[in-house]
């Protein structure tokens, strides 16, 4: 039968949900952005405005226009009233004021809240707020990347997954089947299921801060092996932590991602790496690999610091932090991330990106101020 169409409202305009809203009123749900009188929001709004459609580069499938006709764009949160589905896309640090929003705007208990958000937890943020509504995280297992003037978003991810709890479908049935047919695999989780993959992309995202820091794109990053050593340490840590509060973690091969990392960095499978991608630039020609790489995938919080905004560093690596302390276990990797990162932020958009001898040494004297630190322990024992 015909799908019935949803009532979207995303809330902020950034790659994830400018990507996912688009797809969405691609399938004929109505769409509608709510976003600030500045920065993206108004960027993209009048880059649709003057192109007549928002452009979505679905890889393989090539690229779709949704005419403008298909979408609209709001700076008053009154356009909540008529939604079914709000989706928050906004950062993790924005959550308050978003909550307090959403709380002054929804009048209907019925309105389904997804948060489309990095970390662990993300809709605990705005549950407080909104009592009456049922409110949910999505794991989102893709990359997006934006260019806003074109009211270009171009997915780099070979995947584009999604994980949510399965009792998202006793509030919303139709939302699952309207995700997948909007070219999003969605896969319904029971709670403990859920919670054990969000924490496993919890793990994966330690390397957003890593890319932002590194300044190439993630597969440039992938070969150099200065910022995959730093990816396995601070991978190797968060896992630690999660071990020693007892939290299980999935996907299972997360486990084996530090190793793997440190496999990847050894001067031989880098060659090796390295040769192939030479080879593959001789067969395909210098043009489709620069075509590939033209689509520079990187981290949000890669555009967070080029753009001199405030990242979610405190909900990712800081929290690796945060939680070694409270469990006694050292992570002086990510507590080194988070301190360059917060560094950076203060540079306003004119941070000079670390070069590899600059990696090496933020990994070099991070775990030697560890093993000074832990000297004390060993000699009690």
């Amino acid at each position: 039968g015909v799908m019935e169409s949803l009532e979207v409202v995303v809330v902020g305009a950034g790659c994830l949900g400018a990507f996912i809203g688009g797809c969405l009123a691609l399938k004929g749900h109505r769409v509608t952005f709510l976003v600030k009188s500045t920065g993206n929001g108004r960027k993209l709004s009048q880059a649709v405005e003057k192109l007549g459609y928002l452009r979505l580069d679905l890889g393989k499938a090539g690229e779709r226009q949704v005419a403008k006709s298909q979408l609209s764009f709001s700076t008053s949160p009154s356009c909540l009233g008529p939604a079914s589905l709000v989706l928050v896309a906004t950062k993790r640090t924005a959550n308050g004021q978003v909550a307090r929003m959403l709380a002054g705007h929804i009048a209907d208990p019925a309105v389904v809240v997804v948060a489309l958000q990095n970390g662990l937890d993300a809709h605990r943020d705005l549950v407080p707020d909104l009592p009456q509504n049922p409110v949910f995280q999505c794991v989102v297992n893709m990359n997006v990347v934006s260019n806003m003037e074109e009211a270009l978003f171009t997915r780099t991810s070979p995947i584009a997954t999604l994980f949510l709890d399965q009792a998202v479908a006793e509030h919303l049935p139709t939302l699952p089947a309207a995700l997948r047919a909007a070219g999003f695999s969605t896969s319904l989780l029971a709670a403990s299921d859920f919670t054990e993959r969000q924490r496993g992309k919890f793990v994966q995202n330690l390397a957003n801060a890593v890319n932002a820091l590194h300044g190439l794109s993630i597969p440039e990053m992938l070969l150099s092996a200065a910022a995959v050593r730093l990816l396995a340490a601070a991978g190797r840590e968060g896992l630690a932590v999660l071990r020693a509060r007892g939290q299980r973690v999935r996907p299972s091969i997360t486990h084996a991602l530090p190793f793997l990392l440190d496999l990847l960095a050894t001067p031989v499978v880098n060659g090796i790496l390295l040769l192939l991608l030479w080879c593959v630039a001789k067969l395909l020609g210098k043009a489709q690999v620069s075509h590939l790489v033209d689509r520079r995938p990187h981290s949000s919080m890669w555009e967070d610091l080029h753009y001199g905004r405030c990242t979610e560093i405190d909900y990712l690596n800081g929290l690796v932090e945060d939680m070694g302390r409270q469990c006694g276990v050292a992570t002086p990797v990510n507590s080194a991330i988070t301190r360059k990162i917060k560094e950076a932020e203060t540079a306003r958009g004119s941070f000079q990106p670390l070069s590899e001898q600059d990696l090496r040494q933020l990994l070099a004297t991070s775990t030697a101020d560890a093993n000074l630190t832990e000297v004390p322990d060993r000699v009690r024992i």
